[in-house]
C-alpha cells in the first residue's frame, strides 16, 4: 500500500470537529485533530486511523492535558477520551 493511500484520519469524533490536518510537506508528517467535546459523549471515545504503513512502529502522539489515550487497538484504531469539555488536539506524527 502507498503512503498516500494509509494516511492518518478521524473514523469518529465524540464532539464537534474544528480542525483536521496532515502537514505533508513537514518531515514528521504531523495530524493534527481538533474537536469541542460535548458533555453528552465524554464516555465515546474519538477514533483515529492510525496506520502502521504511514507510522512505521507506530507514531508519536501529542495530547491536550485533559485527553486520555486508549492506544492503538484492532485494525489500528488510536482511540482518545476527552475528560471534560475543554477544547481537545491530539497530534499523531512520525518518529524522529
Amino acid at each position: 500500500m502507498a503512503n498516500g493511500f494509509a494516511r492518518p484520519y478521524a473514523q469518529a469524533v465524540a464532539g464537534e470537529p474544528t480542525r483536521m490536518q496532515l502537514k505533508r510537506s513537514d518531515p514528521l508528517q504531523p495530524f493534527e485533530l481538533c474537536w469541542q467535546p460535548k458533555a453528552e459523549m465524554l464516555h465515546l471515545p474519538t477514533e483515529i486511523y492510525a496506520s502502521p504503513f504511514y507510522y512505521p512502529g507506530g507514531p508519536d502522539i501529542i495530547i491536550s492535558p485533559h485527553v486520555t489515550t486508549g492506544g492503538i487497538g484492532v485494525n489500528y484504531i488510536f482511540k482518545v477520551y476527552s475528560t471534560t469539555t475543554d477544547y481537545a488536539c491530539v497530534t499523531l506524527q512520525k518518529r524522529a
